[in-house]
């Protein structure tokens, strides 16, 4: 037994057989009381303090377990008495000695006061209404106590779909036996309880089904003994939603300001098809912004903080997606939140990779982007722009930005512009463009010069070049047609003889220029083709014999032009080769070493 009031406490132990097949935790309730340490020893066994309750009263503490084995639940009940204390008032003659009986115990002695009146202090184990003072039977008035236990196998339940939970009931007779007459009185605020069958003398079950919709989230069953007011049971549950098949997302702001520390939240309601909210693992991710840890705030409804950077990488807005379930059975949903960059502060320039050309034609384009303390695009805006030489206009991008459109005047020379940028808000913006001189396509340089073998060979030469420009496939190549005249009064091998030799070099070339001055470039070329030669001779009074050749020609050329004007003064030294094929009298060949002289007029 246990005496309340004497700060007594039980151990609970519940001794669990065929732990194999025991599936989660096991519930153990008390009518009356409370349990506290409940812990699981390696053996799979569970034990637990038992307190009772400050009402000293007799009572009896009904303890239920149930477990889940092999799908079925399992139950076990057991009661423990609770003595309660009592001061009995005995009225008998002054100072007389007073005993009282509670079955073999005595309790006592009490003299009795000058009214003969004497307070006996006494334990009373439940169901003992009456003690015995003398002879007499005096009656023990105390409260009714709770003779009703109940336990649930289950206490959280989904209501789509549908689900159920059985019920245990033990009632037990004033003294803890089980009370064979009892009738039980069920009643659900919420969902369908069965009437209760029973199973045992004092022991009964029956089963609560869901409703259809979780409302609150709780629903409870109370439980009576009939005929008594005073013993009653109450089973609290948690109503949960099925699987998820609906979210829902909401933030608590729709724009995120750059450099902004507010917190920012969401806040995830998930529906189960009946529209109940839904306990389901959510999974939260976002373009941009960073999503914590989804949290259950509410049946139902999840909130999660949104971290969104201050640079927004280009971005308008953010999208977030969520996704709860796994496999086909996932469902998504997505919200998206505006992002608005800060103040502006500045102006970003962004010239061409290559350097342009001014040709006067197509202008070329760069990009202007006004932009805030964190590295964001500003949309919108006006943006000043003016060049010291050309024209500017602007235009709008799809991203926010601006694109300067600038035709920079025709140059054949290099040179470079300013370009200066403002806005309204008192920002500036300052670049220097390099601009490429524009080269001719199309040129022809007339030239003159002299011819030497360093021997036999010294003549004037005179040559014209038509060239055309190659630098849209490599900037600074050009290929020409090259022409040339000299003649030169020549010895032979055969003596007493005179000869005058004419040859007209005919040469293709390729060549590359290379600027060492905005007006001063260098190049080299390398050519061949044929020399058309005719080599008069006349030996004493004899007739002049004429004898003409059509040789292999080869060229290596460097030199050096100045810019002036609307052309290049151009300075070369050149070697020409010819084969000499046909001309076998000739002593000595007829190419040489040559440095020309021209200007070099631009066509195109």
């Amino acid at each position: 037994m246990l005496v309340l009031g004497s700060g007594q406490t039980a151990m609970i132990n519940a001794l669990v057989r065929g732990r194999a097949g025991i599936a989660g935790r096991i519930e153990v309730r008390v009518n009356v009381g409370r349990l506290t340490r409940i812990r699981r020893s390696a053996r799979g066994d569970y034990s637990a303090v038992y307190v009772p309750p400050k009402l000293q009263y007799p009572q009896v503490a009904l303890f239920s377990a149930v477990a889940t084995r092999s799908g079925r639940s399992v139950f076990a009940r057991a009661s423990l008495p609770l003595w309660g204390r009592a001061k009995v008032l005995i009225r008998s003659h002054r100072g007389a000695t007073i005993y009282v009986h509670v079955g073999q115990t005595r309790f006592g002695p009490v003299t009795a006061d000058q009214k003969g009146r004497a307070r006996v202090a006494v334990v009373i184990p439940p169901g003992v209404h009456t003690v015995k003072a003398g002879k007499r039977r005096v009656r023990v008035p105390y409260p009714r106590p709770n003779r009703l236990g109940a336990v649930a196998d289950r206490q959280t339940l989904v209501v789509h779909p549908a689900e159920s939970a059985t019920l245990f009931i033990y009632a037990v007779d004033a003294a803890g036996r089980p009370d064979r007459l009892a009738r039980m009185q069920l009643t659900a605020d919420r969902g369908v309880v069965t009437k209760a069958t029973r199973v045992l003398p004092g022991l009964f079950r029956a089963h609560y089904h869901t409703p259809t919709a979780v409302g609150n989230g709780r629903a409870t069953v109370i439980v009576r003994l009939a005929g008594d007011k005073v013993s009653r049971a109450a089973l609290t549950f948690t109503l949960l939603g099925g699987a998820a098949r609906r979210l829902a997302l909401r933030t608590s702001r729709n724009t995120a300001v750059a450099g902004d520390r507010t917190p920012l939240r969401l806040t995830i309601e998930a529906a189960d098809a009946s529209g109940n909210p839904a306990s389901s693992a959510i999974r939260c991710r976002s373009d941009l912004a960073r999503v914590g840890p989804v949290r259950s705030t509410l049946p139902g409804q999840y909130t999660a903080s949104v971290e969104i950077p201050s640079f927004f990488a280009g971005k308008r807005q953010t999208l977030i997606r969520c996704v709860a379930g796994k496999g086909n059975e996932a469902v998504a949903a997505e919200t998206t939140i505006s992002l608005s960059p800060g103040k502006p502060v500045r102006i970003r320039l962004i010239r061409p990779k290559r350097r342009p050309t001014a040709h006067g034609r197509s202008p070329i384009t760069m990009r202007a982007q006004i932009l805030d303390a964190h590295r964001n695009v500003i949309p919108g805006g006006r943006l000043h722009v003016s060049a010291t030489t050309g024209e500017t206009r602007t235009n709008r991008r799809s991203d926010g930005g601006f694109d300067i459109v600038y035709a920079p005047p025709m140059s054949r020379l290099d040179g470079q512009t300013q370009l200066d940028v403002s806005t309204g808000a008192n920002l500036h913006a300052r670049t220097t463009v390099r601009l490429r001189r524009h080269p001719y396509w199309l040129s022809l340089a007339p030239q003159v010069g002299l011819i030497s073998n360093l021997g036999n060979v010294n003549s004037p030469i005179f040559g014209a070049e038509l060239s055309l420009g190659l630098d849209r496939l490599l900037p600074g190549l050009w290929a020409s047609a090259e022409a040339g005249y000299y003649f030169l009064r020549a010895s032979l091998k055969t003596p007493d003889t005179t000869a005058l030799l004419h040859a007209a070099p005919l040469l293709l070339s390729v060549g590359y220029r290379y600027w060492v001055h905005r007006r001063v470039y260098l190049f080299a070329a390398f050519g061949a083709g044929v020399a058309l030669t005719q080599l008069r001779t006349q030996v004493a009074a004899q007739p002049e014999d004429i004898q003409s050749a059509a040789q292999l020609a080869l060229q290596g050329t460097l030199g050096a032009a100045y810019r002036l004007g609307p052309g290049d003064i151009v300075a070369s030294v050149r070697y020409l080769h010819l084969s000499n094929r046909g001309l076998d009298m000739l002593h000595g060949r007829p190419g040489g070493l040559a440095a020309m002289v021209g200007y070099r007029f631009g066509i195109h």
